[in-house]
């Protein structure tokens, strides 16, 4: 005989990180996917865990006044905000900002931080990855649900540029046409590019497609409207989406997108934020937080493709990027050419290596811009920064947590948090990218 799982009504209390609502039951945390802070729900209890269990969501009995149309239809899991207003979204971003720094001397000014949202917080994805499986000759297109390898079908998708549905529909319809027997596996659709500018589109398969196939799919350069086609091989195992070889088919290797007046030429593997609009704001703010003089040496530290040092250049005497990838700065060096921008100068190597080597040669760092990677920067940065004599530099990060470990690195380097600001880059996720500004001048007063 089998027992059905109990069903129950619960008060949701609040929202987890991921954005499932939790409340209490049995002495454990248990997670309702779909559910809001505050509401009344009927749930279907689901699996049990050592610390927590989950529920299913049969029914909203009381609905937060927050909750908002579910403006998502294939439910991939990767928005956590897909039935909240946007407002409502914001106010929760703030209030996890400011309990993530509740305990310190900091808290006021994390707490009255302001946060740059979207006025249109929709299709501003210029990168689409999907992932590809073909059964019986059937080819399925979409996105993986959250913490599996199931593929969910994507039809669309509300937060990336409108022309990546069409695109993929083609697509769809290229390969039913072709005869499965000679068509090779799909692994990845990836498409980059915004639905105003040039486009790219890489067809990434296990092995290499026959020349004739090939030839096939050159129609789609023409069906798409792209700048840009090419073919990856990529029979590498893992999650890794490019693999290691390239066949151009179609257009041109790179594709042009502009950011705050500067041209820039990307690749499948350029890193580029793919939100255009929030990234200028993110940028702008930045500058404008570090307040450099016409005359001063900034330093971009994790300088990537050049996309900040760009900017900043213009502003200011010099600008040094560092990176350590080497593709990243033949790309930032590429850019800076296409530009015509001359007062900046790439290097390649880790800032404890090339700040002695400027040293050295008499120039010195007025001030700094950090963008790491989401693991946050290496201890050695603000070790190195105090020791040259840098005195302000702003802190850009993708990952508040990282972000505030690494403020207490820099507090024992002297350096104090003067600003703190949110840009809401990814709207309807998780996440949300901050920006702030640390010295060790003195503060009149």
């Amino acid at each position: 005989m089998t027992t059905s799982a109990p069903e129950f009504v619960l008060t949701m209390l609040d929202r987890a990180q991921g954005g499932d609502a939790f409340a209490y039951y049995e002495g454990k945390k248990i997670f309702v996917a779909g559910a809001l802070p505050q509401e009344e729900v009927k749930v279907r209890l689901g699996a049990e865990h050592p610390t927590f269990f989950t529920g299913e969501l049969l029914e909203i009995l009381k609905p937060s006044p927050d909750r908002a149309p579910n403006f998502c239809a294939h439910g991939c899991g990767s928005c956590s905000y897909t039935c909240v207003r946007y407002e409502a979204e914001l106010q929760d971003k703030r209030r996890r900002l400011a309990a993530l720094y509740a305990s310190t001397k900091e808290a006021n000014i994390v707490m009255q931080a302001p946060i740059h949202a979207m006025s249109d917080p929709f299709a501003y994805r210029n990168k689409s990855v999907c992932a590809c499986s073909t059964q019986g000759g059937k080819l399925t297109i979409g996105l993986y649900a959250r913490g599996s390898h199931d593929i969910i079908p994507l039809a669309s998708c509300a937060l990336e540029a409108r022309w990546m549905t069409d695109a993929r529909e083609k697509i769809s319809s290229f390969f039913a046409a072709q005869d499965p027997n000679l068509a090779p596996n799909l692994r990845y659709i990836f498409l980059r590019g915004a639905d105003e500018g040039e486009r790219m589109c890489v067809l990434v398969f296990y092995a290499e497609p026959s020349a004739d196939f090939i030839a096939k799919v050159a129609s789609l350069y023409t069906e798409l409207k792209l700048s840009s086609l090419k073919i990856n091989i990529n029979n590498l195992p893992g999650n890794r989406i490019l693999g290691p070889k390239f066949i151009q088919v179609a257009g041109k290797e790179t594709i042009e997108t502009s950011i705050l007046g500067n041209k820039f030429a990307i690749n499948a593997e350029s890193f580029l934020q793919i939100n255009p609009t929030q990234a200028e704001v993110m940028y702008k703010r930045a500058l404008e937080l570090l307040a450099p003089k016409a005359t001063d040496v900034v330093a971009d530290l994790y300088s990537g493709a050049g996309t900040i040092s760009l900017y900043v250049a213009k502003k200011v005497d010099q600008v040094i990027g560092i990176e350590c990838v080497d593709s990243a700065v033949n790309d930032a060096k590429s850019n800076a050419k296409l530009n015509g921008i001359t007062n900046v100068e790439f290097k390649c190597g880790l800032v404890e290596k090339i700040f002695p080597q400027l040293a050295a040669q008499g120039i010195k760092i007025d001030s700094a811009i950090l963008d790491p990677a989401r693991k946050g920067a290496a201890p050695e940065v603000f070790q190195t920064l105090a020791a040259f004599g840098v005195q302000r530099f702003v802190y850009i990060s993708c990952n508040p947590i990282s972000q505030k470990r690494d403020l207490e690195v820099a507090a024992k380097y002297g350096y104090e948090l003067r600003a703190f600001e949110a840009v809401d880059m990814f709207p309807h996720t998780d996440h949300v990218e901050t920006v702030v500004l640390l010295s060790r001048e003195k503060q009149n007063g």
